[in-house]
């Protein structure tokens, strides 16, 4: 389970599409995977319960197979054998997934290296570029590159989309915007002026607090 879920509220009894709902779905849906005794009938059920009320959306992801790859820490090939499962345990399930191996590695499809240009689909280089966060896309939301090839997104919005990087706060974007300022100092300045005779109080004392 993710320490989203440990640390946030989960009911099933809240109301359905609201995060509590959809971070205790998630949680039944990781509690069936991880014990391979259980029914499959079971986390079918909450399988469709999160397709049918998009739990998955609800918790940022790009589609219901990200979301169940991500919570549940499954695999394509598991996720194939519990839908087609026809009574059964996870376990059983499990196995099934063991004996179609072109399937077993998360994320689906493999990535489009071969009928894509270059090599910005090889899994998991090092570093957080483009490069490697294409390679993310590829393996846990192949969906995603289609929708960067028309245009509708950029990198760095699927990324996000996706969960793989944050969304930057205001806070982050404004600083990172004063970085780029030619005159730091003028735009500073502008910035006290515009400051509330508190604010600027505080800022003071955060000065003297740092040249001491």
């Amino acid at each position: 389970m993710s320490n989203r879920l440990l640390d946030e509220p989960c009911d099933l009894n809240a109301e359905i599409g609201s995060k509590p709902w959809a971070r205790a779905v998630a949680r039944e849906i990781r509690y069936s995977a991880k014990k391979l005794d259980s029914d499959v009938n079971h986390i079918q059920e909450f399988i469709s319960i999160a397709a049918k009320h998009e739990a998955w959306k609800v918790l940022g992801y790009v589609s219901l197979d990200a979301f169940l790859i991500k919570e549940a820490n499954f695999t394509q090939a598991i996720i194939d054998a519990i839908r087609n499962a026809k009574g059964g345990t996870v376990g059983d399930a499990v196995e099934t997934a063991k004996a179609n191996p072109a399937k077993n590695k998360k994320g689906g499809r493999p990535p489009k290296s071969e009928s894509r240009k270059g090599s910005n689909f090889e899994p998991l280089p090092k570093g957080n570029d483009n490069k490697r966060v294409l390679a993310r896309l590829a393996r846990d939301a192949p969906e995603m590159l289609d929708r960067i090839e028309a245009g509708e997104l950029s990198v760095n919005a699927a990324a996000i989309q996706a969960g793989i990087r944050k969304k930057p706060t205001p806070e982050q974007i404004c600083v990172r915007e004063f970085k780029k300022c030619d005159s730091r100092l003028g735009t500073l300045k502008v910035i006290v002026e515009s400051l509330e005779p508190h604010e600027r109080a505080v800022v003071m004392d955060w000065l003297k607090e740092s040249l001491t």
